[in-house]
């Protein structure tokens, strides 16, 4: 008979730890991101802290920018090494530049950029065509995807033409390649210096280690109300 009530109390002790535990991982949430986009924690735990990119519940992670574009490739967000490391921005972008490039490993593992992958489905594309990237600022911008490509590193014409202010003639040379995904109605905006948000990952299907895989967005909004904007980080 003793044992039921022990039973009991193990249980309660149980639940009570539980309860525990998830209301400090609430506050822990709310005091460490705020509303899921706390940038001024993200900032001081590091001041390459550029913004935070968010892809309909697929992507929802902090972006980098260092002084090159290759220690985030092999470090997380605290700059600790790591293999698959962390999303970052080209180092030559400025506030103010038309095109903004964000990097990430496709790790094949189904997080991350490794997402990009399922662009390659036109449908796919269509149903997820919105990007949102909150600056450190605060600032929010929307982007709707209009180009999923394949492309070639080793191709000189096209291998960094992602930060000048001609997107209309990037266009013309990125096309040539294989083309998953194309908006016509949106990419008919870049004629206007629409500024565009440009998602690159590796992708070894049609050019080996040289591949790419790009997801490109054209701005369409920008605010500085961050209040439905704003999601947890996982």
């Amino acid at each position: 008979m003793r044992k039921i009530p022990l039973l009991l109390s193990l249980v309660c002790a149980f639940i009570s730890g539980y309860i525990l535990v998830e209301k400090l991982y609430i506050e822990y949430k709310a005091a460490y991101h705020g509303n899921g986009c706390e940038t001024a924690a993200l900032n001081a735990q590091n001041n390459d802290f550029f913004g935070i990119l968010s892809i309909d519940g697929l992507i929802n992670e902090p972006v980098v920018q260092g002084d090159n574009n290759s220690f985030y490739l092999s470090h997380s967000f605290t700059r600790e090494p790591e293999r698959k490391g962390c999303l970052f921005a080209d180092y030559r972008y400025r506030y103010g530049n038309n095109n903004l490039v964000i990097y990430g490993h496709n790790n094949y593992d189904g997080r991350g950029f490794s997402i990009l992958s399922k662009y390659k489905d036109s449908l796919f594309a269509e149903s997820h065509n919105e990007i949102v990237f909150i600056r450190e600022d605060g600032t929010v911008n929307r982007y709707r995807v209009f180009l999923v490509v394949n492309y070639d590193t080793e191709d000189v014409s096209v291998c960094d033409p992602f930060l000048q202010d001609l997107p209309e003639s990037f266009l013309v040379r990125i096309r040539k390649y294989p083309v998953y995904y194309y908006d016509d109605s949106i990419a008919d905006l870049m004629e206007r210096m629409i500024p565009t948000l440009i998602l690159s990952t590796c992708d070894t299907e049609a050019f080996g280690q040289s591949g790419r895989l790009l997801v490109a967005g054209a701005q369409i909004s920008s605010s500085t109300n961050r209040k439905n904007d704003c999601k947890p980080f996982i």
